[in-house]
């Protein structure tokens, strides 16, 4: 997801809902996004993001957990 742009839908947190930026880091439970006003932190609970390349939907399930604990080996 590192590079993705991406577009806040629903979240916990009511002052991130519409902010739209390009994801930079990724931790267990926080995306740090560069916006038009820098750098924000978006907590992965409770989180769903619109990727703006292809429209779908990411859900904080999704998200859960480190990339590498989530990628699918051979």
């Amino acid at each position: 997801m590192l590079g993705a742009r991406v577009h806040v839908i629903h979240a916990s947190n009511p002052s991130i809902i519409g902010l739209n930026g390009t994801i930079l880091d990724e931790t267990k439970n926080m995306l740090s996004v560069w916006t038009k006003r820098g750098i924000r932190y978006v907590p992965k609970l409770h989180t769903h993001l619109r990727l703006e390349s292809s429209g779908n939907m990411i859900h904080d399930n999704d998200m859960r957990g480190r990339f590498y604990e989530r990628t699918i080996g051979p």
